[in-house]
């Protein structure tokens, strides 16, 4: 079998990049030949010996190249790398997206909600701070200047909606949409999407060796670790407003890096003498795992609906209790009391209270540690992520296409119903 993986972007510039090249790398291990289109070429130089990949910036609009021979080429491109199979990850062109499954059988793999069931920062409001629950439609058009959720540009606000309601119009000519939690499988159907369109797989990690906990160096306080963007959507504003409740003293670390750093590192400042706090930027692989190794516990803070939250399930394979706000799919991974607490969003007391549970008591960090690792060992392996996609591969594959009238992209208004 022959898939092809398409996105905007290949080298590994964020999650969905990380998640094509070590699912494509596993693919590969199992005998499917992978092949990779992509929209746009960054100034990191990545290629994968033996890999078929074709930078073509004709999948963007923004290319400005005339349709009919925009849409040419991308035919002619997928005729010439001919694939069993396409998946589609973050490619924002409904048009582009409505050729391919008119060529191969075509699945998406739905990331995130923006673009997908959302014309903004991801169902989020930052003026409060709050989780958006309100379903895709006219009230997104005037959402912007009352919650801040995104650009308050009007040309700007209508391309999205109607990228959007585009993206809807096509989505039921996929093969099957796949996502990673139960959360992102509910904002689907919330905007029309069948349930037996969609397929949960949880992302998976690898279980390799080294991924037992152990520590670095004996410290006198313990570790509490957060590993991600510094942006206000992930909360690391609120882990520093906890610190300041926490009585235990304890040493954090805060591996990333984002347009929040110097501000956080100026509150972090101004936090007890009782914790030391410790900023690394953006560093290896290798490093990051020793941090993990070290941690007596992972804080994920985000107020954001994760649609997966991939820093907890790595916190699981290094058998590390998690302290997380409850939203999006993070109670897919962390079953409060089980391996580690759940908090309600922007509880800072909470947190505090749930961090120093775990920091007071080794043995409950231990015994949370055990039922971290073995959950992941059991529901979210890489392995089991892999055997669950081929299975989509296949039924793409032998099912017969799905044909359903393509909507007429040059009439609005079928967009704006």
């Amino acid at each position: 079998m022959k898939v092809l993986q398409v996105n905007e972007h290949y080298a590994p510039v964020g999650g969905a990049e990380q998640y094509i090249n070590n699912v494509s790398a596993h693919l590969e291990r199992r005998g499917i030949t992978v092949a990779v289109l992509y929209a746009v070429q960054t100034a990191q130089d990545f290629q994968v010996p033996g890999r078929e990949e074709v930078h073509l910036a004709w999948l963007l609009k923004e290319s400005g190249f005339n349709q009919s021979k925009r849409f040419q080429r991308i035919r002619q491109v997928i005729e010439d790398l001919n694939p069993d199979v396409i998946q589609v990850h973050n490619l924002y062109e409904p048009d582009v997206l409505a050729l391919l499954t008119e060529l191969r059988p075509t699945i998406q793999f739905v990331h995130t909600q923006s673009f997908r069931v959302c014309p903004g920062e991801g169902k989020f409001y930052k003026r409060t701070h709050e989780i958006c629950y309100r379903p895709f439609g006219p009230y997104c058009l005037i959402a912007p200047y009352l919650h801040r959720c995104a650009s308050q540009r009007p040309w700007r606000i209508a391309s999205h909606y109607v990228r959007v309601r585009g993206w809807l119009n096509v989505a039921p000519r996929l093969e099957k949409l796949m996502v990673a939690s139960r959360y992102m499988r509910l904002e689907l159907i919330a905007v029309g999407i069948a349930t037996d369109h969609i397929v949960v797989n949880p992302i998976g990690v690898e279980m390799e060796a080294g991924s037992e906990s152990s520590s670095r160096t004996p410290q006198d306080a313990p570790t509490v670790l957060f590993v991600g963007r510094m942006y206000e959507l992930k909360g690391p504003q609120y882990l520093l407003a906890a610190l300041e409740q926490l009585d235990v003293p304890c040493h954090v670390v805060f591996v990333g890096d984002g347009a929040d750093v110097e501000r956080l590192k100026q509150a972090a400042g101004q936090l007890s003498p009782r914790h030391t706090v410790e900023f690394t930027g953006w560093i290896g692989q290798d490093e990051v795992q020793r941090y993990y190794q070290q941690a007596r516990v992972v804080v994920v803070p985000s107020v954001w609906p994760e649609p997966f939250g991939m820093v907890g399930v790595e916190a699981l394979k290094y058998g590390k209790p998690v302290v997380a706000f409850d939203v999006g799919g993070v109670s897919d991974w962390l079953k409060d009391g089980d391996n580690g607490f759940l908090v309600a969003p922007k509880d800072t007391s909470g947190l505090a209270a749930a961090i120093k549970r775990i920091l007071v008591s080794p043995e409950l960090a231990d015994a949370m540690g055990r039922h971290a690792q073995a959950l992941a060992v059991a529901q979210f392996n890489i392995e089991r992520h892999i055997d669950t996609l081929l299975g989509v591969y296949e039924g793409a594959v032998n099912e017969p296409p799905r044909r359903q009238e393509r909507p007429d992209a040059k009439n609005l208004l079928a967009f704006w119903r």
